[in-house]
């Protein structure tokens, strides 16, 4: 885990938390009928930390609570767990995130110099669901995926998929383990 150095930060109405920057991100906004490119952020969150831990309870319960990310305040604690996410924020705002602007949260675990399992990864439904008239981002997805991709350097990714994301898995490379369609790794 990463050690915080900013003073924590919490408001009134919103439940504002810290996270470190890790990299920008460029994403697809919806300005009148076109998709233009759009400057991001991928932060990470530490689950110990008590407003990162609030932030995620909130992301949980405005996305839905059936949602896949509820599970990770509740399952044990892995070891080498990291928890990333795409904010519309910038650097210079990471200090002080609203989880209304988080898109989408990742959690891996790494398992040596060989292997990261990939045990949690959601785009926010209003992001991923919304007719394309209201879908105001694109490409959220896919582009925390591929910084995965990066940070696994070398080494395998493993996961296991729902029925619904198979497709978006096999777009970007994932193939089946041979007895599983829903275990999926990419070299």
């Amino acid at each position: 885990m990463y050690s915080m150095e900013i003073m924590k930060t919490d408001t009134i109405n919103n439940v504002n938390f810290n996270a470190k920057y890790i990299d920008k991100a460029i994403i697809r906004k919806r300005t009148g009928f076109f998709y233009r490119p759009y400057k991001a952020s991928i932060v990470a969150l530490d689950r110990f930390d008590s407003a990162d831990k609030k932030a995620i309870e909130t992301i949980a319960s405005d996305w839905g609570n059936r949602t896949v990310i509820r599970t990770i305040l509740l399952d044990p604690i892995p070891k080498n767990e990291h928890i990333i996410a795409i904010t519309t924020q910038n650097k210079k705002t990471c200090e002080n995130i609203d989880p209304k602007s988080i898109l989408a949260l990742a959690q891996y675990n790494e398992q040596g110099r060989k292997k990261i399992i990939l045990s949690r990864f959601q785009v926010n439904p209003v992001t991923k669901y919304a007719s394309e008239l209201k879908r105001e981002y694109k490409k959220v997805g896919e582009t925390l995926l591929e910084k995965i991709k990066q940070i696994k350097y070398k080494r395998k990714l493993k996961l296991e998929s729902t029925v619904e994301g198979v497709p978006f898995y096999e777009k970007y490379g994932f193939k089946h383990e041979r007895d599983s369609y829903y275990s999926m790794y990419c070299d």
